[in-house]
């Protein structure tokens, strides 16, 4: 399997997700944000590695390209 192994600014972080129908639902307690699609939620961590980042990419289906 062929993983992304890079990190990601947060502005790139987040066009990646408003590009996969994400957008910012509220700034979380701490280092972290929500993001909503209207369905599902997920916290975002402001300083985001690239373990995270794959994992949310993984388990939320989101397409980088």
């Amino acid at each position: 399997m062929n993983r992304i192994q890079r990190e990601w600014k947060m502005h790139e972080w987040e066009r990646i997700l408003v590009q996969n129908g994400w957008y910012k639902h509220r700034s979380g307690k701490g280092s972290h944000q929500i993001w909503t699609n209207g369905k599902a939620k997920m916290a975002v961590p402001r300083k985001l590695n690239s373990m995270i980042a794959l994992r949310l990419i993984k388990e939320h289906n989101i397409v980088v390209g």
